[in-house]
């Protein structure tokens, strides 16, 4: 998940960022990759959607000229975790997909309705086991302007609301993706370290989304489409993106 060549990548990165020209032209359907305008109507769509999720401002020294002051980043926090992976990694039922797992129906509903109502806690020793096992996560969504495309961030805390090491993090995410897709990196907007989901597939599964589907896809809907797929790589997070889209998967 670290290293210094990995580091060393990330930092040469920002740096031709800074320098990468902003497509005019819309790239969505044709290549999956957004420009900052359409990440900012991305995450409008999203906030709208989804009142939870707000947009952030960058703290100071770490804004971008490409965004609105106020529109740096997409933020949600305390999302919670009751389960650990491998309660649910045997029995997940999943497609594969290119790099990515598509999950089949998972919303908030699944975890919300299944062993936590009163009627399966049978008596108090049960209810501290699973309030021991809570966990909860802020999420964030930032725009990668080397990629051009949406990238999001985890930083978790147990029960008692200590901070998660990447270790522990790394409970929660499925096994085929902590090595492949999965970083540790200083979060753009705030300079904390994260667990992030590298952004470099993320273009590909937009744009063979969009090639499968009949009509074009709207670029508003590139995070809306992103945090379905974050249901796959982190399948006990429970967070509600559900939503009526015609989105052949």
């Amino acid at each position: 998940m670290y290293s210094l060549q990995h580091r060393l990548a990330e930092n040469i990165r920002s740096i031709i960022s800074h320098f990468t020209p902003i497509s005019q032209d819309s790239r969505f359907n044709s290549d999956g990759l957004i420009s900052p305008s359409e990440f900012v109507d991305a995450g409008d769509y999203t906030t709208l959607q989804f009142p939870k999720w707000k947009w952030r401002s960058a703290e100071k020294g770490f804004e971008v000229p490409w965004l609105p002051k106020n529109k740096q980043y997409l933020y949600i926090q305390d999302i919670a975790s009751r389960k650990r992976i491998k309660d649910i990694e045997t029995t997940y039922n999943c497609n594969e997909y290119k790099e990515w797992t598509i999950a089949h129906e998972i919303n908030s509903d699944n975890f919300h309705n299944t062993n936590y109502t009163d009627t399966n806690i049978q008596n108090n020793s049960v209810d501290i086991e699973l309030m021991s096992r809570l966990r909860t996560y802020d999420i964030s969504i930032t725009y990668d302007k080397y990629f051009q495309i949406p990238r999001m961030w985890l930083y978790g805390y147990n029960q008692d609301g200590i901070p998660l090491d990447p270790k522990e993090i790394v409970q929660d995410i499925m096994s085929e993706y902590t090595e492949k897709t999965i970083t540790i990196d200083p979060h753009p907007c705030t300079g904390i370290s994260c667990i992030s989901i590298h952004p470099c597939k993320h273009s590909d599964i937009f744009k063979k989304i969009a090639l499968r589907n009949r009509t074009p896809i709207k670029h508003e809907m590139a995070i809306v489409i992103l945090l379905k797929f974050l249901s796959s790589v982190i399948p006990t997070i429970e967070l509600d993106h559900t939503i009526d889209v015609n989105i052949s998967l």
